[in-house]
């Protein structure tokens, strides 16, 4: 989401962006799904580009907001597999 100098990013400006999905509520539900004991996330950039793809289709109407933190998940669990990392599905 790009602003021009001067224009402040809200939460509405955020929703609106992303066809009147909540961002906050997405953020808020997967904190809460987060493991106190995961304190590291290796290979984190691996994530990057899937997430990226959802949030460019949830920015144009083209799935949910939800649909970010699914790519990082399943993006994380096949590159710790791959690593021969024990994950827990």
């Amino acid at each position: 989401m790009a602003s021009t100098a001067g224009e402040m990013t809200t939460p509405d400006s955020l929703a609106s962006f992303y066809g009147d999905q909540d961002v906050f509520a997405e953020l808020a539900e997967a904190n809460e799904r987060l493991s106190t004991d995961w304190t590291y996330m290796p290979f984190f950039s691996s994530v990057e580009g899937p997430m990226r793809e959802a949030a460019a289709a949830a920015g144009a109407g083209e799935g949910p907001m939800s649909a970010v933190f699914e790519a990082g998940q399943t993006q994380s669990v096949a590159t710790l597999t791959e690593a021969n990392i024990p994950v827990a599905e």
